[in-house]
């Protein structure tokens, strides 16, 4: 099964998040358009019974109860609504007839909603004490326009929901694409990269925000890869140098005692010599481990007292046996006594015999190498 692109959760959770909104909203909107006309209609309906309980106040004065029915029924003609106006005077009879009965519930509430042939209505109870005489007063107004609005406003809400919805995902879709163009340009740039060209880097979208941080972290990350695969360059390189002349003193040293019939004095002497170049070469792997290391800063050698005419008289014993097959003459002219400097034993010694084999590996047949050591002041000339 095939994941979805990040953009396009993106864009679904935006859209999910927007139908969530829009549904609180269209919700509020409905409810509070609802209390508004329902409000609107009980403040006409109250504003109607006071008309209706003003003119009984005006009429009584003038007119006999006999004749209130006929005064209100004329009002009733000309007031809007008139005919959902009805009133009731103490005994229980209507001056002015109900269009429909009113529900029982208006007893003790001042508004209610009934339902009669023609649709719901609203109706407001009032009690009014005028000459003496207590009337009571129900005005009714139909729901009919509230209906028709919340019909009209709940097809504009499900007409424009869909539509803002699927125009806010595209625009999100295309945002999220957009915001996330400089991930696909990182991930590209990183596929490219590999151990050859590790000296590149990714391209850094100066936004301040987190896709910067990401690219800067990354290129700190190939910054160390590249260091340590350049120290494991520069330790193989360094080995296959430096390992060349021991390995092949070894080669020629054992060559030459198998070449012919010797004593066994002289067996045991280039056994020794074997032996004692396989020591120095194991302690040239462990500090060809020790450079490494130095190369990380993780350690480094440590130096000590070194008498360097007593390694530049072992340098030269041991390289005669490579000039020897090459028809060469290797001489020493070194100083009888000590000669201490600070250093590492074993890497002048590997310095030397390194500089030795590379003169006899370029000096023609009959040629001589000369490895001389001369002190100068505090100095010691190689």
């Amino acid at each position: 099964m095939t994941a979805l692109s990040i953009r396009l959760r993106l864009a679904i959770w935006y859209g999910l998040v927007l139908l969530l909104a829009l549904s609180v909203l269209g919700a509020g909107i409905w409810f509070g358009v609802d209390h508004s006309l329902r409000a609107a209609l009980d403040q006409t309906l109250a504003d109607r019974a006071h008309g209706v309980i003003t003119t009984i106040a005006i009429e009584s004065a003038d007119v006999p109860p006999a004749d209130m029915a006929k005064e209100l029924d004329e009002y009733a003609r000309e007031s809007p609504e008139g005919r959902l106006i009805a009133v009731y005077d103490e005994s229980g009879r209507y001056l002015l007839k109900p269009p429909f009965a009113y529900p029982p519930s208006l007893a003790t509430s001042a508004y209610g909603t009934i339902t009669a042939q023609h649709g719901q209505y609203r109706v407001y109870r009032a009690n009014s004490s005028i000459q003496g005489h207590v009337y009571q007063i129900f005005v009714a107004g139909s729901m009919q326009q509230i209906a028709m609005t919340e019909r009209l406003l709940r097809a504009w809400l499900l007409l424009a929901a869909p539509l803002v919805l699927l125009i806010a995902s595209l625009g999100g879709y295309w945002v999220s694409r957009r915001a996330l163009a400089p991930v696909d340009a990182i991930t590209h740039a990183a596929r490219s990269i590999s151990i050859a060209n590790l000296g590149e880097r990714l391209p850094v979208p100066l936004t301040g925000d987190e896709l910067q941080r990401l690219s800067e972290t990354w290129n700190e990350m190939l910054g160390r890869l590249d260091d340590a695969v350049r120290s494991l360059s520069r330790f193989t390189a360094d080995a296959s140098h430096e390992l060349r002349t021991p390995v092949a003193l070894i080669r020629t040293t054992a060559e030459l005692a198998l070449r012919r019939e010797r004593a066994p004095g002289a067996y045991r002497e280039a056994l020794g010599q074997i032996a004692d170049e396989a020591v120095r070469t194991g302690e040239l792997v462990e500090d060809l481990l020790s450079l490494a290391r130095a190369d990380v800063g993780n350690s480094a050698l440590q130096f000590d007292r070194v008498d360097l005419a007593e390694v530049c008289r072992e340098v030269c014993a041991q390289a005669e046996t490579l000039a020897a097959p090459l028809e060469l003459h290797l001489t020493g002219i070194v100083p009888a006594g000590p000669i201490w400097v600070e250093g590492h034993k074993l890497a002048v010694y590997r310095l030397l015999l390194q500089l030795i084999d590379n003169a006899l590996k370029y000096t023609g047949p009959g040629g001589s190498v000369i490895l001389g050591l001369s002190v100068v002041g505090d100095s010691a000339t190689i």
